[in-house]
């Protein structure tokens, strides 16, 4: 009788366990300016890792090794022209990342800033 309460004992705490356990992967996430403009204070403002960002000149980028990706639906990045010190913020949208990023086919997300108004979220 021990041994079969044991039994159950185990089996129960490692049903448990296996329904706690959450699906962590791993990606390389990179902040990139693929616009004409200088941008200051960037910020990848999203309900997961921090991302270095802050100052982009045109082409050059940032990349996080080895982040957990959150599997959110949205997030927004913000920055400044230098300039003008005029803000901006662009929303995006994860849907179509979280799909490739949990299938673990990709193993780098890219948040591209093409101009004031417009980014892109690419995986390779």
């Amino acid at each position: 009788m021990k041994t079969l309460n044991y039994l159950l004992l185990s089996l129960l705490l490692a049903a448990g366990c296996a329904a706690e356990h959450k699906h962590h992967v791993l990606v390389n996430v990179t902040l990139r300016n693929d616009s004409t403009n200088a941008l200051s204070g960037v910020k990848l403002k999203w309900d997961g890792p921090y991302i270095p960002g802050g100052v982009l000149s045109p082409g050059v980028s940032k990349t996080a090794v080895s982040a957990e990706w959150p599997n959110i639906s949205t997030g927004e990045l913000t920055f400044i022209d230098p300039e003008t010190e005029h803000p901006y913020a662009i929303q995006l949208s994860f849907p179509e990342v979280n799909e490739k990023v949990m299938s673990e086919k990709f193993s780098e997300v890219e948040f591209r800033i093409l101009s004031y108004e417009k980014a892109e979220v690419t995986c390779r």
